[in-house]
C-alpha cells in the first residue's frame, strides 16, 4: 500500500488544500463576528487550517506520516461539526478518540492504506448525522446542502483507497479534484448560511419535497462519479460516466440554489434589511398585543363601571330596605310611648281632688315623653349623618366635654389623653358618639373600677383589617374607651351595629337600640375606623382617625383623606399652567374633559368630595356630563372656574346645586378656601339631587 500513497502527487492535494483553508478563513470571520458562537466557530477553523497544513506539507512528508497526521485531524472533523451544531463536549472528545482508535486499528493492524479509507465516511457521516438534524428541525437551505456535501465526501473518501490502487495519476487528481469541488460547494452553498441561521434564528428554509428530490438527485449522482474507474479502470468510459455525474450534481445544486436565490441574497447581502423587517414585524406584533390590551381594558372598565353601578342601585335598595325597616320599628316604639298618654288620659277624667293618684298620672307621662324625646332625638341624630361641617377638633377638649354632659358618669372616669390631639370633623357629632360609648361602658361596669379613656397618635406600619372597616397604614389619632365589664358574646359582637338591635332589657331607659348605630355611622362619616377588642376581663371600642395638625387648614384636610378633589380641564391656555401645577402639588387628579371613561373609573374607585371644572368659555357638555356624575354619586360638589358663562347655563348649574362660579385669573388661595368650603358645608339639596 505504500507504493501506492507514493503515487499520491501534490498537484492532487492542492484542491482539498484550497477548499480547507476557504472553510477555515470563514469559519475564523464568523467566530470574530458572531460572540455567541465564538468559541464553536473558533474550534471549526482551527480544524481546518489544521487540514490545510498537512495538505500544504504534502511534499515534505513521508506517505505514511502524511497518513497518519491525516488521520488525527479528521477523526475530530464529525465530532466538531457535532459540537458546532450544539453538541456537549464530553461527547466531542468520546467521538474524536473513537474514530482515531479505529484508524490507528486498522493502520497498524489491517492495512495502513484503509485507515483513511475507514474513517474518513465514518466522520463525514457522523457530520451528516449532525445537518440531518439541524434539517429536520428548521428545513434551512444551509443544512440541506451541507446534508447532501457531507454524505457524498463520505461515498467519495469510502473509494479512495481503490481509486490510489489503479495506479493512475489523473484518476487520483480527478478524484481529488471531485473531492475538493465538493468541499468548494459544501462552504460556498452550505457553510457561508449556517452562522447567520444559527445567530439570526430565521433561516431561509427549503420546501420538504425540494429538499429530498435535491438529496437523492446528488447521492444517486455521486455514485457514478468515482465507483465507474473501479470497473472501467482508467478507460474513456469511466471518465464520461463521472464527468455526466458531476454534471448532474452541480445541475441539481444549482437549480436549488437559483429558487431560493432571492431569500439567499436579502438573507447573505442585506442581513440589516432583513433584522430592520423583523424588528418592524415585532414593533407591529408588540402595537397590536397593546391595542388588544387596551381593547381588554376598556371592557374591563365598562364592566367596571356597570358593577359599581350596579353596587350602587343594590346599596340604594339595601338603604330603602334599611330605612323601611328603621320606620317600622320607629312607628313600633313610637305607638309603644304614646300608648301610656292614651291611657292615663282616660284615667284623668276619672281622677277629681286625689292628688297622689294625680301625681303618680304626671310622673308616667313625663316618663313617656322623655322616652319618647330620646328616640326622636336619636332618630335625627340618624337622619343628619353625612351632613357635618368639618372642623378640627381638640381630643382632650372633647373628652371634657363629654364627661360635663354626663355628671353621674363622670366620677368612675379615668382620662388618659396625649396633648396637641386633634381629628378633623364636626365636634357636635363626634360628642354624641363617644357619649353614647361611654353610657355603653357605664352600664357594662360589674365592679368598682373605673372606665378608662385615652387619646393618643399612633403610626400603623401594614395594614389590616378592623371590627368596622379597614385600616391602613400611616399615623392616626386613636380614640379608645375601656370597660371592664363581662365582655361581649360572639353572636352580640356581630349584630350590635345595626338599628335597633339591643340586648337591654325592657326596664333600661337607653335601650332604643340606636346608640351604636349613630357611632357608627358617625365614625364612619368621618372616614375613621372601628375596632372592638373584648374578653372576660372587658371591652375596649378603638376609633382609629387620620391624623392631623392644626395650622395648614387647607392641607389638613387633603391630608386626612377628607377633601378629595377631582380636576376636569376643558382649557389647556398658558393662563392656568401655575394653576395645574399647585393643585397637581396637592395631589389631585386631573383629568381632560372629553376622558369620560377614567372620570368615571376615578369617581367609582375613589372617594370624591368635590370636582373643579376649568373652562374657559363653559360648554354645555359641562354640565351635562356634572349632571351625569350626581347621578352616580349625589354628594358629589362641584365648583366652576370659568371667564364666560351664559345666564341660561348659571340657571342649569344653580338647579344642580352648583353656586360657586369664578374666574380663570381667581388665587389658587382663594380656590382653595372655597373648595375646602364647598367640600365641607352642608349642601341644600335640590329635587334634582335627590
Amino acid at each position: 500500500m505504500n507504493n501506492a500513497l507514493e503515487q499520491i502527487s501534490s498537484l492532487a492535494v492542492w484542491g482539498s488544500l484550497i477548499a480547507s483553508f476557504v472553510l477555515g478563513c470563514f469559519m475564523a470571520i464568523q467566530a470574530m463576528v458572531f460572540a455567541r458562537n465564538r468559541l464553536r466557530f473558533s474550534l471549526l477553523a482551527v480544524l481546518s487550517f489544521s487540514v490545510a497544513l498537512v495538505d500544504l506539507s504534502h511534499p515534505f512528508m513521508s506517505a505514511t506520516t502524511y497518513e497518519i497526521v491525516r488521520l488525527i485531524i479528521w477523526a475530530t472533523y464529525g465530532p466538531t461539526v457535532y459540537f458546532v451544531f450544539g453538541g456537549r463536549a464530553p461527547i466531542l472528545f468520546i467521538a474524536s478518540l473513537s474514530l482515531a482508535s479505529v484508524g490507528f486499528f486498522v493502520f497498524s493492524v489491517v492495512d495502513p492504506g484503509l485507515a483513511t479509507t475507514t474513517v474518513l465516511p465514518l466522520t463525514f457521516t457522523l457530520a451528516a448525522f449532525s445537518h440531518a438534524r439541524r434539517f429536520n428541525d428548521t428545513h434551512a437551505f444551509g443544512s440541506c446542502v451541507l446534508l447532501a456535501t457531507s454524505l457524498s465526501q463520505a461515498i467519495a473518501c469510502a473509494t479512495y483507497y481503490w481509486i490510489i490502487a489503479i495506479g493512475s495519476p489523473t484518476v487520483t487528481i480527478l478524484g481529488y479534484a471531485h473531492y475538493a469541488s465538493i468541499s468548494l460547494c459544501a462552504v460556498l452553498f452550505g457553510w457561508v448560511h449556517v452562522p447567520r441561521e444559527m445567530a439570526l434564528g430565521v433561516p431561509v428554509q427549503v420546501a420538504r419535497k425540494h429538499g429530498r428530490s435535491f438529496l437523492v438527485t446528488f447521492l444517486i449522482a455521486e455514485v457514478f462519479v468515482m465507483p465507474p474507474f473501479l470497473y472501467y479502470g482508467d478507460g474513456r468510459s469511466g471518465y464520461l460516466i463521472a464527468l455526466f455525474a458531476i454534471g448532474v450534481q452541480a445541475v441539481a445544486l444549482l437549480l436549488l440554489y437559483f429558487y431560493h436565490r432571492h431569500q439567499l441574497v436579502v438573507y447573505t447581502d442585506n442581513v440589516a434589511q432583513l433584522l430592520d423587517e423583523r424588528t418592524q414585524s415585532l414593533q407591529s406584533a408588540r402595537a397590536e398585543l397593546a391595542k388588544q390590551n387596551d381593547i381588554q381594558q376598556e371592557k374591563l372598565q365598562e364592566q367596571e363601571i356597570e358593577l359599581n353601578v350596579k353596587a350602587q342601585v343594590i346599596e340604594r335598595q339595601s338603604r330603602l330596605e334599611l330605612a323601611a325597616q328603621t320606620a317600622g320599628q320607629a312607628a313600633h316604639d313610637i305607638q309603644n310611648l304614646l300608648s301610656p298618654f292614651v291611657i292615663y288620659l282616660e284615667r284623668l277624667r276619672t281622677i277629681e281632688t286625689d292628688p297622689t293618684a294625680l301625681a303618680q298620672v304626671v310622673d308616667v307621662l313625663r316618663a313617656s315623653t322623655e322616652d319618647l324625646l330620646q328616640l326622636n332625638s336619636q332618630l335625627l341624630a340618624l337622619a343628619r349623618r353625612g351632613r357635618i361641617i368639618m372642623e378640627p377638633v381638640s381630643v382632650s377638649l372633647l373628652i371634657e366635654e363629654v364627661l360635663k354632659q354626663l355628671p353621674v358618669i363622670a366620677p368612675v372616669v379615668e382620662v388618659e389623653s396625649e396633648p396637641d390631639l386633634f381629628i378633623s370633623g364636626s365636634r357636635s357629632q363626634l360628642k354624641r358618639a363617644l357619649a353614647n360609648v361611654v353610657m355603653n361602658a357605664y352600664e357594662a361596669r360589674i365592679d368598682a373600677r373605673p372606665i378608662l379613656i385615652r387619646g393618643y397618635r399612633r403610626q400603623m406600619p401594614v395594614a389590616r383589617p378592623a371590627h368596622l372597616g379597614f385600616l391602613q397604614p400611616g399615623a392616626h389619632t386613636i380614640l379608645e374607651v375601656t370597660d371592664y365589664g363581662q365582655g361581649i358574646e360572639p353572636a352580640v359582637l356581630e349584630h350590635m351595629f345595626e338599628p335597633f338591635y339591643s340586648t337591654k332589657g325592657a326596664d333600661s331607659r337607653s335601650g332604643s337600640g340606636l346608640g351604636l348605630s349613630i357611632v357608627a355611622g358617625v365614625i364612619e362619616d368621618h372616614r375613621g375606623v372601628i375596632d372592638v377588642q373584648t374578653g372576660l376581663e372587658g371591652t375596649s371600642f378603638v376609633f382609629y382617625f387620620q391624623d392631623i395638625r392644626p395650622g395648614d387648614s387647607f392641607e389638613q384636610y387633603v391630608e386626612a383623606g377628607l377633601l378629595q378633589c377631582l380636576v376636569v380641564i376643558g382649557y389647556h391656555g398658558e393662563d392656568v399652567d401655575p394653576l395645574l401645577k399647585s393643585l397637581e402639588k396637592m395631589s389631585y387628579k386631573t383629568f381632560d374633559r372629553m376622558a369620560e371613561r377614567e372620570i368615571f373609573s376615578a369617581i367609582n374607585t375613589e372617594v370624591i368630595s368635590v370636582i373643579l371644572f376649568i373652562e374657559e368659555t363653559l360648554d354645555d357638555s359641562v354640565i351635562d356630563l356634572y349632571f351625569k356624575i350626581i347621578h352616580l354619586k349625589p354628594e358629589i360638589k362641584a365648583v366652576v372656574l370659568a371667564d364666560y358663562i351664559t345666564e341660561a347655563q348659571k340657571q342649569r348649574l344653580s338647579q344642580l346645586g352648583v353656586t360657586r362660579l369664578c374666574p380663570l385669573d381667581t388665587p389658587i388661595e382663594t380656590i382653595a378656601d372655597i373648595l375646602q368650603e364647598v367640600a365641607t358645608s352642608e349642601s341644600e339639596f335640590s329635587p334634582v339631587r335627590r
